[in-house]
């Protein structure tokens, strides 16, 4: 209700007065103060004995019709039902079903659970993948053997001389997390109660997952690390820097990733063929065709002699055939595949979103249409907003 107070106002003869000029449903009128409860503070102070009135607008109470009434009255319901279902039910606020929200919380812990350890194998990779290395040594039988021909390396030592996949684990790194952002989000409904949680967070995992899958199909292709001149840089240092059981930068990385990838040379084993390869960490220094680390892990299981005469005749059936270059980008590929077979895990959930936001989506219409009746219906399955119903909104 409007008012607007006048002082010392006096009512004048015709109370139509205050009216707007040939619009006689107006509920504008002249109401007398001692009318009402409330007292401005120009009221306290005046002395003056004068009537006073003040112009009052009265919400009209019967120019409702029986339509709208009816309108309103299953509007009432209809937000009853919605707060029954989506406020004080918290817990059927997705699928109607609170064993369904149960199994859904559940679902997704499991997936935060796997992206997170997905997240720590990234940050491995990116910024410790010499332990990554050592680790994967370490699980082999014949460490003590070789221990004994390896050095250890120093902290800052730069094991990426095959190919730095940094943008790729950054990459999945930033994406995986955005993700394990939006399962949390998720997780805490209860807290926030954001209606558009489910629509939010859908359309969200799905650019991510599209977005792992490119960079993840960018950097399967071997010709993103393994170009022709990486290839002949590393040929080159191979030749002029690399001297077996040497605490050499370059030559313990080769070492170690020989070993881990049981792999000989950049390309193969040929690639020594050209160099004089010296002993001098054994009991007396030989000359050597290939590199120890070049003998296959059974040779280091039968002892260390066993190495020293691998790699001083160089036998075809001792030593690795396959160049180290190749080994490592199979090792790229086969992480980026065994990405993909992970990324189904966030493809079947994008496809579990959908499927209960559609769910939701129904559970909707099925309140509306059972507050509202099939007036609202056209003849294609729609919502249909006729006068009427566009009238009864305007009202609210």
């Amino acid at each position: 209700m409007r008012t607007g107070h006048l002082k010392n106002s006096r009512k004048p003869e015709d109370e139509n007065a205050c009216r707007d000029d040939g619009n006689k449903n107006t509920n504008w009128r002249w109401k007398h103060d001692s009318d009402t409860d409330e007292d401005t503070d120009e009221d306290d102070d005046d002395d003056n004995d004068d009537e006073s009135y003040h112009v009052e607008y009265t919400k009209p109470k019967h120019d409702l019709s029986a339509q709208l009434q009816k309108w309103a009255e299953k509007d009432t319901l209809f937000n009853l039902k919605i707060d029954d279902a989506y406020e004080n039910i918290s817990t059927n606020y997705l699928s109607g079903k609170r064993w369904l929200d149960a199994a859904l919380v559940g679902w997704h812990m499991i997936v935060l659970t796997v992206t997170l350890a997905v997240i720590g194998f990234m940050f491995l990779l990116r910024f410790s993948f010499e332990s990554y290395i050592i680790f994967m040594m370490k699980r082999l039988s014949s460490f003590d053997t070789y221990k004994r021909i390896l050095t250890t390396p120093n902290p800052n030592t730069n094991f990426h001389i095959y190919g730095d996949a940094s943008n790729l684990t950054e990459a999945l790194m930033i994406l995986n997390s955005l993700y394990a952002a939006c399962i949390l989000v998720y997780l805490a409904y209860y807290l926030h109660k954001c209606s558009i949680t489910l629509p939010v967070m859908l359309v969200t995992t799905s650019v991510l997952y599209v977005m792992e899958l490119t960079y993840v199909n960018v950097f399967y292709h071997p010709t993103v690390i393994g170009t022709d001149e990486k290839v002949e840089e590393l040929v080159t240092k191979l030749t002029e820097e690399y001297k077996p059981i040497s605490s050499n930068e370059f030559s313990v990385v080769q070492d170690y990733i020989s070993i881990w990838l049981e792999c000989c040379g950049v390309n193969d084993r040929f690639d020594f063929y050209n160099t004089t390869l010296l002993l001098k960490g054994t009991k007396r220094e030989r000359i050597a065709k290939i590199p120890p680390t070049c003998c296959r892990r059974r040779v280091f299981n039968e002892g260390l002699d066993r190495v020293i005469q691998c790699a001083i005749k160089g036998g075809e059936k001792d030593i690795h055939p396959k160049g180290c270059m190749g080994s490592f980008l199979e090792w790229l590929q086969h992480l980026c595949h065994m990405y993909s077979v992970y990324s189904w895990l966030h493809l079947f959930d994008c496809v579990l979103h959908v499927i209960v936001y559609k769910r939701k989506v129904k559970m909707m219409k099925n309140l509306l249409f059972e507050t509202f009746g099939d007036s609202i219906r056209s003849d294609d399955g729609t919502i249909n907003r006729d006068a009427q119903t566009h009238q009864h909104f305007r009202q609210k």
